[in-house]
């Protein structure tokens, strides 16, 4: 429902499967983040698919017929191996998904707040990448990528998730990460890889985005055929009520004004009694 079909969908249909009913807008939005991950792998593979089969044909031109001239085959069926999406493994997902809508709330409200102090810049200035983020573990491969695992590379396409291993950047700015989820022909699962930092950043950046884009999808469809609403990243008023007004404020700003008033008078005062004169 609500964009799960199409001709991606049959071809992922044993690796991935969507939730049947939406506690919560985070569920959506991670199924609407695979799902986005999975139409881009197949729109690949059907590509790569295709210049294949026109290569063939040139090759083997002389001996084509009508049959050759049809569709190109698709790619190779995605359940037929590799490891699909656990339960666990999504709800790992989910989980990210939940965790980065709470920190865009927190960002509108830190928006909303007054600047920092300008002590706090150079410690900001020194955070590491949100990649890196100790409480960032899960990502969701966006685009084909080739990985070394073992000292022998492997591929890695999109919707193959990885789970972040460590922390801290080798001299060639990688980290070791975990395949805990590929397609047929990627890297396997369970496998220990080695990523770039920049290509793990780029994976957060792509999830950021894909998520807002979901976002945008839900407010345009919120409340309709089971849609849960989408959910609100702006500032909240906060639950302990203004202070009121100090109901003596006027009557001491005026009390303080006579008195502003009479010092004023008696300082001319004792200028006229004095001369008027000053030293």
């Amino acid at each position: 429902m609500w964009g799960w079909h199409g001709p991606w969908w049959g071809f992922y249909g044993g690796w991935w499967n969507p939730y049947p009913y939406y506690a919560a807008p985070y569920f959506w939005l991670t199924d609407y983040l695979i799902s986005q991950q999975l139409q881009a792998a197949y729109a690949a593979n059907y590509a790569a698919a295709e210049n294949a089969h026109a290569d063939e044909m040139a090759a083997d031109a002389a001996a084509s017929d009508a049959a050759a001239a049809g569709n190109p085959p698709p790619p190779a069926d995605a359940s037929a191996g590799g490891t699909p999406l656990s339960p666990e493994l999504k709800d790992a997902i989910a989980q990210e998904v939940k965790a980065q809508l709470a920190a865009q709330q927190q960002q509108a409200q830190q928006d909303s707040a007054p600047a920092p102090a300008a002590s706090a810049a150079p410690a900001a200035a020194q955070a590491p990448p949100p990649a890196l983020d100790p409480a960032q573990r899960t990502f969701i491969v966006n685009a084909d990528l080739t990985v070394v695992s073992n000292g022998q590379e492997c591929a890695l396409s999109s919707g193959d998730v990885l789970t972040r291993l460590t922390d801290t950047p080798d001299a060639d700015q990688t980290v070791n990460a975990s395949v805990s989820a590929s397609k047929n022909a990627d890297c396997a699962a369970g496998s220990t890889v080695a990523v770039k930092v920049d290509d793990l950043q780029e994976m957060f950046n792509h999830f950021q985005e894909t998520i807002q884009n979901g976002m945008s999808e839900m407010a345009k469809k919120q409340g309709s055929n089971g849609m849960p609403a989408a959910p609100d990243t702006g500032t909240t008023q906060s639950s302990v009520p203004n202070p009121s007004a100090d109901p003596n404020a006027a009557a001491d700003l005026q009390q303080q004004q006579q008195q502003a008033n009479q010092a004023q008078a008696d300082v001319q005062q004792q200028a006229a009694s004095s001369g008027g004169g000053t030293q």
